[in-house]
């Protein structure tokens, strides 16, 4: 092999590497702007669920508190297990623990 053809090979890896480099870089760009879509959209759900959560808490407890359905009535008309709304009842922002009272003290 002469000098030539050696300095001919060694330009060809060189172009190769840096045409590899680059696929890879362009590739790097891709992953990074389909996560960063995901992270948004991941982001967006959970907003919305609580969102959706703090309204559904504040519709119960209007069930349940100011219009005084029992809590199994609740349940049973709005489709919900018990346990689900004595949770979302638990879950509203300005929430107090009931209190339980036997009458005057």
């Amino acid at each position: 092999m002469t000098q030539t053809d050696r300095q001919a090979a060694r330009r060809r890896v060189i172009e190769r590497i840096v045409k590899r480099r680059e696929e890879l870089a362009e590739r790097e760009a891709r992953i990074r702007a389909q996560v960063l879509a995901v992270s948004a959209a991941v982001l967006d759900r959970e907003r919305a669920m609580a969102d959706a959560e703090r309204r559904i808490s504040e519709a119960v407890h209007q069930l349940t508190v100011n219009d005084m359905v029992p809590v199994r009535e609740a349940a049973a008309l709005c489709g919900l297990e018990v346990r689900e709304v004595n949770r979302l009842r638990r879950t509203r922002p300005d929430a107090s623990p009931p209190v339980m009272s036997d009458g005057p003290a």
